[in-house]
């Protein structure tokens, strides 16, 4: 039998509590946003996690008048299980303690068997998240809600039952069959049901928003009960965004932006982000541009600091034609590798000056004939699985008909796929 995928599984675990057997229980959260001058702030992204941070329990993000508002299950009113079903494989009959009071607590898992083909097998535990993710086989888990089920030898599933976690902890657990766990245990399920011992789950509000300082507040949700938190966020410290410009100032060139000059409002460390003034973009402190054609140019560069506050500056930058070329009958010979050194074919030049082109044989050889001599050539490589490169090839010193250049290729990073991304994330990445 397959096994399901997490998508169908948070939906199995869904319908089991959806039906009698387990009835879900939720608590509002919401509040007002504003800032310190009691302007509402819209599309402020705001998380309610567990205690520790570890999981996220809701997103909602503020209307145009400040408000959110989300419900938020918080645990689970357990039903007497139904009789059991000869044609079932194995059954959950009691979970004990439950709630867990969490701290290292041993879970003991009392079951039973319907179909005489398992007799003989002793089933694993699984165990998962609200969020449908599987756990593994002793985790270490925040306060909340879990569901645990069992899995035969032939990947025959039990239905789940939900457990409740009252403080963080690692949870290890038995198994029992059924007949060894007496009625009369003091641990059983004669105790309160899970959705009247009014277990409270800490949790905290996270409220984000560029621009604006992080705020926080400690909550305890109870089954059924509201929260209700406002917040007021206040302006961020701005950065300062300077930059200088070096090179020959010509096209063709090399034109290095520098933004070292720039600083945090606390020191901390910032993001740059370039517009040249030609439709190009780049990223980083210090970075070399090359234009194609002398004019001028507006450069602006934006830098992000702390909380997401950010700064900006622009220049104008004036860039001079390069001088004509000696003749334009000149030959454009190169080698292109990988960066092991190993011959890279079926590589597409172009000469972005000129608009020649050109590919490499299997050997990793280029030859384009036509191109300038006499002038700077800024020769753009492109193929599949590797990182764009740009050659500069440097001005003849005479009239000789022949240019040449070595350069090698960086494969590709792998595509990085990101969890969860509709709650926001922060990464870095690179080109190749």
């Amino acid at each position: 039998m397959n096994r399901p995928s997490v998508a169908l599984l948070f939906a199995a675990l869904v319908a089991v509590v959806a039906t009698p057997t387990a009835t879900a229980q939720v608590s509002s959260v919401e509040g007002t946003v504003t800032t310190s001058a009691s302007v509402p702030v819209h599309r402020a992204r705001v998380m309610v996690l567990t205690s520790d941070g570890s999981d996220t329990l809701a997103v909602v993000f503020t209307d145009a008048q400040g408000r959110y508002s989300d419900q938020i299950a918080t645990n689970v009113s357990v039903e007497p299980q139904p009789d059991l079903d000869s044609r079932d494989g194995f059954v959950i009959t009691a979970l004990y303690p439950n709630p867990v009071p969490g701290g290292g607590a041993r879970v003991t898992v009392n079951y039973a068997v319907g179909n005489a083909d398992q007799a003989g097998s002793t089933p694993r535990v699984q165990v998962f998240d609200v969020l449908g993710r599987r756990l593994g086989a002793s985790p270490r888990v925040a306060a909340g809600l879990y569901f645990v089920r069992l899995q035969s030898a032939d990947d025959e599933l039990s239905a789940a039952r939900a457990l409740v976690v009252s403080e963080p902890g690692e949870l290890a657990f038995a198994l029992t069959r059924e007949g060894a766990l007496q009625p009369a245990h003091p641990e059983s399920d004669s105790s309160p049901a899970l959705g009247k011992t009014g277990v409270k789950l800490a949790a905290t509000i996270r409220v984000e928003k560029d621009g604006y300082v992080t705020e926080e507040a400690a909550i305890d949700l109870n089954a059924g009960q509201p929260v209700e938190r406002d917040f007021q966020l206040d302006d961020a410290a701005l950065p300062t965004a300077a930059f200088s410009v070096s090179g020959d100032l010509e096209a063709g060139k090399p034109t290095v932006f520098d933004a070292s000059a720039s600083a945090g409002a606390n020191s901390e460390a910032l993001t740059y982000a370039w517009t040249f003034g030609d439709d190009l973009r780049g990223g980083g402190q210090k970075i070399a541009h090359i234009y194609k054609t002398g004019a001028t140019f507006d450069v602006t560069l934006t830098v992000t600091g702390e909380y997401g506050a950010r700064a900006s500056v622009t220049q104008q930058v004036g860039i001079a034609n390069p001088p004509p070329p000696v003749a334009s009958n000149g030959t454009l010979t190169g080698i292109v590798s990988d960066i092991s050194g190993f011959a890279l074919g079926e590589v597409d030049a172009l000469v972005v000056e000129t608009g020649h082109t050109g590919t490499t044989n299997p050997f990793g050889m280029l030859s384009i004939s036509g191109v300038d001599v006499g002038v700077p050539l800024t020769v753009q490589l492109t193929r599949a699985g590797y990182a764009n490169q740009v050659v500069q090839v440097g001005v003849a010193s005479d009239t000789t008909t022949t240019l040449f250049f070595d350069t090698a290729m960086r494969p590709r990073d792998a595509a990085i796929e990101v969890d969860e991304a509709e709650n926001g994330f922060s990464m870095r990445a690179r080109d190749g």
